[in-house]
């Protein structure tokens, strides 16, 4: 059975995914309202504390200030993550729901090609991962991109010359995070490919567990699910491993930069170009952009992670349904079911060929056969479960060509 292809890119079914979903949009606005919101009051609550560190404790002007900014940051703290996660719920809840009213509407030929229990995957894990994409990449790179360009406003505010200084420590952590999401990606998406695979042997063999013990096929079931389960360590073996390996260059390039921080602001503070609370509000302002920039390589490689399970999941989404207008009304159907030379296959595989077949009304017809015969594509034929396609204009009536489903059946 063949499926037409859609013609969007991953990047267009994506968003079109995104879009039938309907994302709870006046959630995600007010969230992000509130994290520009918080970074303003952060920036506030920083550059006290720098005047505390300077010596200055000017009780009015500076500790109860600093005392009511820590207090609205952290509430607006807890506003945050709790829109946060109402958001992330009602994403997943949107668009397992779509997917699922999708899935159920897909044409029959679909689940031929399609393996169905690895459809169980699609609406859990990679739903989960697409939510997660959603939350911790897209809204946090959107915000993370504000507080960036905020801190250097602040930082530029000091001394120009000094952002310019700041914007030198950047270009290694691109770099690093580039390469450490390129790798990552193959890594993730196999292991999200053998987790699939698991849940489908698994699934499968659960539910045959009566069937499994009456053929003592206990020995092979458990093979065949050792291998699936054996492929799945391995690859969670090699992704750990290069997680691993990864965490600790950050560690060393962060270090690295902590350093020349402390010595750029030191050497602005020296020659008198900063006061000594506007080196210290420097530093923690060059260690945030520091480590935005370091959860940019991070969201990086989580939307390089996450492309495998968001292709399929659009893909899915992007697949053309059944067409539940098409046809004619009908009333009582009576007379004979006629297959009039009928030709149907599956992909590159002919099932039947020219197949001429009247099964009468009223009375007892037995189709018999050896298994994989067509018995039960045969009754699938009968409930127009396959759609046929037009025919060729060369071909004849009742027939297309090989490889295309012709459900040429009718009553008379």
């Amino acid at each position: 059975m063949q499926n037409k292809q859609p013609s969007q890119g991953s990047l267009g079914r994506f968003f079109s995914m995104l879009w039938k979903a309907r994302l709870p949009y006046a959630w995600i606005a007010g969230y992000l309202v509130v994290s520009v919101l918080m970074t303003n009051v952060g920036i506030s609550a920083t550059e006290y504390t720098a005047q505390l560190y300077a010596g200055n404790v000017d009780f009015w002007g500076v500790v109860i200030p600093f005392l009511v900014v820590s207090l609205v940051s952290l509430v607006i703290g807890s506003v945050s993550g709790m829109i946060s996660g109402i958001c992330m719920a009602r994403i997943d809840r949107n668009l397992r729901r779509a997917v699922w009213q999708k899935i159920v509407r897909l044409p029959f030929g679909y689940y031929q090609q399609n393996a169905p229990k690895e459809l169980i995957s699609r609406v859990t894990t990679d739903i989960s991962t697409i939510s997660a994409l959603i939350m911790q990449v897209f809204l946090l790179a959107l915000t993370s991109l504000y507080s960036t360009v905020r801190l250097f406003v602040q930082i530029r505010s000091y001394n120009s010359r000094l952002m310019v200084a700041t914007l030198v420590l950047l270009p290694l952590q691109v770099v690093i995070g580039v390469l450490a999401g390129q790798l990552k990606f193959g890594l993730s998406d196999e292991v999200n490919r053998r987790t699939a695979e698991l849940t489908e042997a698994v699934s499968e063999r659960t539910g045959q567990a009566m069937l499994i013990k009456s053929f003592s096929a206990q020995k092979r079931e458990e093979e065949a699910v050792g291998r699936r389960a054996k492929a799945f360590y391995r690859t969670s073996v090699l992704n750990a491993w290069v997680t691993n390996f990864v965490s600790p260059v950050y560690v060393l390039v962060g270090a690295l930069q902590f350093i020349v921080i402390v010595m750029v602001g030191r050497g602005f503070y020296a020659d008198g170009s900063i006061t000594l609370a506007q080196w210290v509000a420097y530093f923690v302002f060059a260690n945030q952009i520091i480590n935005n920039l370091t959860a940019y390589t991070g969201y990086w490689t989580s939307l390089k992670s996450a492309q495998g399970a968001t292709n399929r999941v659009a893909a899915v989404m992007a697949e053309p349904e059944e067409d539940r207008d098409a046809g004619e009304p009908v009333g009582t159907l009576q007379g004979d079911i006629v297959f009039d030379h009928l030709r149907f296959g599956y992909g590159e595989t002919l099932l039947f060929d020219d197949l001429c077949l009247t099964i009468p009304q009223g009375r007892a017809t037995a189709v018999i056969g050896p298994s994989g015969s067509g018995k039960t594509t045969l009754l699938n034929l009968v409930e127009r479960l396959y759609p046929p396609p037009k025919p060729a204009p060369s071909a004849s009536a009742g027939t297309t060509s090989a490889g295309f489903p012709s459900a040429a059946t009718g009553r008379r």
